[in-house]
């Protein structure tokens, strides 16, 4: 059967969704939207649990990715620029699912996420707040490419470090979005070290973006999330 070039996009997708989930043997009853950001940048949903009325989409302009000598993936976006940032996300994922043998449900876990917001107060002062937390990041091409496609699945978050005039409206929070990232390790690091410095400024203590290597990954605890990021 084909499919004639009259046949609509929302037919399409559709029965691409329905391929994808009857070839990749996952056990799950949907999977992630495929990614619809037309271009490099993100698009990502932060769901306040404590603050509905605060719940936001966050679009970075900026996308950024890299993969080491373990395969581990590492994505960064930018809102704004390194130099003057108002939001930053990095992701590092330790595997990769694999079709036919991975279960995604939303315990499932892969990846670690650190997402920054500053900010400048009426009376002159800098906010800064960091929220950390884990998930599921979905890859729907192959990493090592020039271009990254990626979905961030049922991530939490909870407030890491933060300036004391920072209004704390994310922790316990969810975390979803659609990644199309570039790949340029030299760029990424040298953003990165940009931002760890001004994200250090802004708390007065240094303070790094990049996850911790580890190759097990659970959501951590609050104890953990109080000083160990």
């Amino acid at each position: 059967m084909s499919i004639s070039s009259s046949t609509s996009p929302r037919i399409t997708t559709s029965l691409l969704a329905i391929m994808l989930a009857l070839f990749s043997g996952c056990t799950t009853a949907s999977l992630p939207s495929l990614p619809v950001v037309s271009g490099p940048g993100a698009k990502i949903d932060v769901t306040s649990q404590t603050h509905p009325e605060a719940s936001r989409s966050f679009k970075f302009d900026q996308a950024l990715y890299n993969v080491d000598d373990n395969s581990d993936v590492t994505i960064l976006l930018i809102q704004g620029t390194a130099e003057n940032p108002t939001a930053v996300l990095t992701a590092r994922m330790f595997w990769t699912p694999i079709p036919a043998q991975t279960p995604i449900d939303q315990t499932a876990t892969n990846a670690t996420f650190h997402l920054a917001l500053y900010n400048d107060q009426p009376d002159g002062s800098k906010a800064c707040a960091v929220y950390a937390g884990a998930g599921f990041l979905y890859l729907y091409n192959n990493a090592g490419k020039s271009k990254l496609s990626a979905g961030i699945w049922e991530a939490n978050l909870r407030l890491a470090d933060a300036t004391t005039n920072h209004k704390n409206v994310y922790d316990k929070s969810k975390l979803d979005g659609k990644i199309i990232a570039l790949k340029n390790s030299t760029l990424l690091s040298e953003n990165l070290a940009t931002i760890n410095q001004i994200t250090a400024q802004y708390l007065g203590y240094p303070r790094f973006m990049m996850n911790p290597s580890s190759p097990f990954i659970t959501p951590p605890s609050d104890q953990q999330l109080a000083r160990s990021y």
